[in-house]
């Protein structure tokens, strides 16, 4: 096979040299995630629960401003039926684990991660007997927050050119659609590579140092489609999650994996794509892209270049016989930017749209090992790629047009694509260029599309299949307005917040961002619970047909933590919402919080007027801000804000631009320079928060350390410090710390500190304002009504029943659907108890699905046990029922359930 030469003989010497002196970047997994070493464990065994589906064990996991949680099990084994599941609290991240956990390993494997900076764990028991050993974890991860995630600058040529792939969505559109098929992969928990899917069988190439072995693989996750929603903002989501797989070939010297994952039931290839090899040698000069995840970035597309040896613009082929980064054959060298997390990312070329060469390391030029030789190695073992890795697709289908047949359908034709055996269809309801999903496929030129909404505009296009599974490029758009009842829900993000009213009625304030309504106008529902993880239902419904986008739940009580679900719906009447049965969205983003009273706060320094007493050391000031420091001063990072929080003056760290490193903190703190505040009087205090404003530089801990400490009479203590990854605040945050270990002190102080290491990698340190402490007080509780239950009488409705399971569990049902509740509380007592309507024994916190088995005990000779079901919301119950005279029975359950007092005012709904 004939190689192509570098540009000149005279570049090729210099180059030489320089490698000469300056060794190839190493090639790993980058990073992207510290571990906390923590046991975390069931009972051992854990209860097998009173009833199917009840939540026997919980733990949640939170690490602020994490991009992600993942734990490893050491020991993993449950009963049949039983599952532990891993979610994020809002419910879009999902995981469920049985038995012996993932391929029965009985442990010692990293469960699949949760975006977002908590993860809740529960383990869900059948019912009906002793659960099993349980699970143990050992450790566990959180993902560098994504703007303090550790890059490589070696491997960027220069200035920073790759984007966030949503970028170039419009622009370069096969690029775009490309890119679809590179994947995030995590190693260990908190390591990371990229990889690609390879083949219409779901093969997925990566580097051999980022999975050498298939101990290594076990630990891998793969993650499709892990980007933000827009270009360069908004949350990064991921589409698809899978674990582990088969490692077919691996090879170091050409530093490849070939890896067959563990599907579990999913075809990625058919959602986001597979890329083509083009095994040949590509030319100098021709144009290239590269997408992956550098730094473990959401998806970027490395496909511009400001590099002068890419004198057009576009990333370009710049050698062909670059030396080899693990003793393989000559590299492609590249100015195409790329950081560490890089590795196995597919070098792409503009002409083909086919992979070119496997990215795996770094110095500038970047190199990709040719593709070329991989696709020889491959095919020659024992596990050769399918046809449709280098296989030609079909042309596009051609003339897609679109007709109305019947209401709520939408018919597509279209021309055939020679060569097609199949056509995968596609769907928006964005735009022709936005928002494509793959809806169906058929070997016609035909598609009826009846899962449409009347009155709204669908866009559509169609790609033909090849027999060796190569897919064409779209057809035209075209696009339609079916007629029919409007069937689409509102598109919702729900619930953005849940916080404390903070007023002397107890109160708890909703927002959320206004949803778009496909059909009518749009109306929000308000669910809520005491149960976390709740399902929206008429039990919970508090309020209904709102119009603005915000809610004042005062029906509560203090310092109880309620759970909320809102919900958009039109007004369409094709639905069954429950405002005006219309569309209501399905949204399961739950928001909690505990209503308490005003803030009593009890000092306050906004330092307008100099911050009298504070005692400032080394290069700590207090003026106005000037926004000095960080990459300016000859650090690292953003600098100081230009402005205060609030007024017009701050506490911070060489706001002026002093010394060495003008606005930044110096190297080679090794003592604290500190602000410390004069002495605070706490006393009569039991509980104190500090809460104050915050915009901070500063390098990774322990080398460069932040810290904010208070003083209880007797010695200092930290109350918070950096985290292990370096943080630079582009905006002020607020801080709200727990400090009541400075609680009933006489002379009670704080302190803000800065260290750093003897090296040059400083940083704008810290800017503080709007400081005070406070205790929180009670606030006065709203009424909170709950329905009585249905008895038959009194209450229309079934009446509850009850039957034995066995000799040990009694089965109840009683009516959910007459008069709902919250939660039900089971109330039982012994037959000596009954004239007083005494209780002995309850289980709490019911759901509300009307059905529970509950343990009972024999009773004695010549007794009974009773049981009484009544609804609740949280230590709040309804009433109890009614004697025979029609009188409502005491709440006498003193203790039982946690009660705080009961409702008499509560109706059905």
């Amino acid at each position: 096979m004939t190689r192509l030469a570098v540009r000149s003989c005279a570049l090729a010497a210099a180059l030489a040299a320089v490698v000469a002196l300056t060794a190839p970047a190493s090639a790993q997994a980058v990073r992207i995630a510290d571990e906390e070493t923590e046991r975390i464990a069931t009972p051992h065994p854990y209860p097998g629960g009173a009833r199917p589906g009840e939540v026997v064990w919980r733990r949640v996991l939170h690490w602020p401003d994490a991009s992600y949680i993942a734990v490893h099990f050491e020991r993993f084994e449950l009963a049949p039926g039983d599952v532990l599941v891993l979610r994020d609290p809002d419910g879009r991240y999902r995981h469920e684990y049985r038995l012996r956990g993932y391929r029965g390993r009985g442990g010692d494997f990293w469960g699949l991660s949760v975006l977002g900076d908590t993860m809740v764990l529960e383990l869900v028991a059948e019912g009906g007997g002793d659960g099993a050993f349980g699970i143990e974890i050992d450790r566990w991860a959180h993902g560098y927050p994504l703007r303090d995630l550790p890059s490589q600058p070696e491997a960027l040529c220069g200035t920073e050119d790759f984007k966030d792939v949503e970028c170039y969505r419009d622009t370069y559109p096969t690029e775009y659609q490309k890119a679809r098929a590179a994947v995030r992969l995590i190693k260990n928990g908190s390591a990371h590579c990229t990889g690609w899917l390879a083949s219409c069988e779901n093969h997925i190439i990566t580097n051999e140092h980022c999975v050498g072995s298939q101990s290594e693989l076990d630990q891998i996750e793969f993650q499709f489609d892990y980007k933000r929603p827009a270009c360069g903002s908004g949350a990064p989501t991921v589409d698809l999650q899978l674990q582990g797989g088969t490692l077919l070939e691996v090879d170091a010297p050409l530093d490849y994996a070939l890896i067959m994952p563990d599907l579990a039931g999913h075809d990625p290839q058919a959602t986001y794509g597979f890329l083509q090899w083009d095994p040949r040698i590509p030319d100098i000069d021709e144009l290239i892209y590269i997408p992956g995840h550098p730094s473990g970035d959401p998806k970027r597309l490395s496909l511009e270049s400001t590099h002068p040896q890419d004198q057009s613009g576009r990333c370009e082929v710049y050698s062909t016989d670059q030396p080899a980064c693990t003793g393989g054959p000559p590299d492609i060298g590249y100015y195409c930017d790329t950081e560490g997390g890089s590795s196995g990312s597919p070098v792409i070329s503009a002409a083909t749209h086919r992979v070119v060469a496997l990215h795996h390391c770094a110095n500038c030029p970047n190199r990709g090992v040719p593709i070329a030789d991989v696709y020889d190695d491959i095919q020659n073992s024992q596990h050769p790629l399918p046809a449709c890795a280098t296989c030609e697709p079909t042309p596009a289908p051609l003339d897609l047009v679109t007709s109305t047949p019947a209401d709520n359908q939408v018919r597509l034709d279209w021309q055939a694509a020679p060569g097609a055996v199949n056509y995968f269809v596609y769907r928006s309801q964005t735009s022709c260029d936005t928002g494509m999903v793959k809806i169906g496929e058929t070997p016609e030129l035909t598609y009826l599309d009846t899962d449409v909404s009347g009155g709204v505009t669908y866009y559509y296009r169609v790609t033909g299949i090849a027999e060796c599974g190569a897919e064409s490029p779209w057809s035209n758009c075209a696009s339609a307005v079916p007629g029919g009842d409007c069937t689409s829900a509102p598109v919702f993000d729900g619930l953005l917040s849940a916080e404390s009213a903070r007023t002397s009625s107890c109160g708890v304030v909703l927002d959320w961002d206004p949803a778009t309504a496909l059909c009518g106008q749009v109306r929000y529902n308000v669910y809520r619970s005491v149960l976390p993880g709740f399902t929206p239902g008429p039990g919970n419904l508090i309020a209904s047909c709102l119009t603005t986008t915000s809610y004042t739940d005062d029906a509560v009580l203090d310092g109880v933590t309620y759970h909320y679900i809102v919900r958009a719906e039109d007004d369409s009447g094709f639905g069954s919402g429950p405002c005006s049965g219309g569309n209501e969205d399905d949204n399961l983003v739950e928001r909690s919080a505990a209503p308490t009273g005003p803030d009593d706060v009890f000092y306050v320094e906004d330092f307008e007027s100099g911050g009298s007493g504070w005692i400032l050391s080394g290069e700590w000031q207090i003026a106005v801000p000037q926004g000095k420091g960080g990459t300016d001063g000859g650090g690292l990072g953003g600098p100081d804000p230009s402005q205060a929080a609030s007024g017009v003056m701050v506490l911070g760290h060489d706001i002026s631009g002093s010394g060495t490193f003008p606005g930044n903190y110096e190297p080679g703190l090794s003592t604290s320079e500190t602000a410390v505040s004069p002495a605070i009087d706490t006393r009569g205090r039991s509980v104190v928060r500090a809460r104050f404003r915050r915009w901070l530089g500063t390098d990774r801990a322990p080398d460069d350390r932040a810290t904010f400490e208070v003083f209880d009479g007797n010695s200092w203590s930290e109350a918070w410090s950096n985290p292990e990854f370096p943080l630079f605040d582009t905006s002020w945050v607020t801080m709200d710390l727990d400090v009541s270990r400075i609680a009933g002190v006489a002379a009670a102080r704080l302190r803000f500190a800065q260290t750093s290491d003897p090296g040059a990698t400083v940083a704008a340190g810290w800017n503080v304002d709007a400081i005070e402490l406070y205790s929180p007080t009670s606030c006065q509780s709203g009424a909170v009504d709950v329905p009585p239950v249905p008895d038959g009488r009194f209450v229309p409705g079934t009446p509850m029943t009850a039957s034995r399971v066995d000799a040990t569990y009694v089965r109840v049902r009683w009516d959910v659907s007459s008069c709902p509740g919250p939660s039900y509380h089971l109330l039982s007592g012994d037959s000596d108890e009954l004239p007083v309507y005494g209780y002995s024994g309850a289980a709490c916190l019911l759901d509300p699905s009307g059905t529970a088995e509950v343990p009972v005990t024999t009773p004695a000779p010549g007794h009974f046990t009773w049981w009484v079901i009544v609804a609740a919301d949280g230590p709040t119950e309804g009433i109890h029922g009614y004697d025979s005279s029609g009188a409502t029975r005491p709440a006498s359950a003193g203790g039982l359930c946690g009660l705080v007092e009961q409702s008499a005012a509560g109706t059905c709904r």
